[in-house]
């Protein structure tokens, strides 16, 4: 998918879900939840690998990859954290983050466009754990 060695392509994929996943436990949740359901899980690993495919066609090589492995301060992976907040209207996302127009032309637009494409997926709390 990323034109890159296996297994560092496996670390960008799973560091894009672990921010996702992260973002959406703290935007969610309080501090009695369990974490997401293996269902949950599954869930958005398919979707963020429909959106890093997304951004993989959509951008240049290079481009794609700057995108999909830039680091957020407190997260291995700023664009899975930013997909999460755009595609749900959280008032902050790719649309607010210069770095993206530096990462690629036009990138705040482009990646904008692309997570609202994908429609909403807010987790919520249900028994304790949290699903999508």
């Amino acid at each position: 998918m990323l034109k890159l060695e296996k297994s560092y392509e496996q670390k960008a994929i799973d560091n894009f879900v672990a921010s996702y996943l992260a973002t959406a436990e703290w935007v969610t949740c309080d501090s009695k939840t369990r974490g997401f359901t293996k269902r949950a899980k599954q869930i958005a690993k398919n979707e963020c690998l429909d959106f890093m495919k997304m951004i993989c066609e959509n951008f240049k090589p290079d481009e794609a990859v700057a995108i999909l492995t830039y680091q957020g301060q407190d997260l291995s992976c700023l664009a899975g954290h930013d997909f999460y907040l755009t595609r749900n209207d959280h008032g902050a996302g790719f649309w607010d983050k210069d770095v993206y127009n530096t990462l690629a032309e036009n990138g705040c637009d482009k990646l904008t466009e692309l997570a609202e494409m994908c429609g909403s997926a807010d987790a919520y709390e249900y028994r304790k754990y949290l699903h999508f």
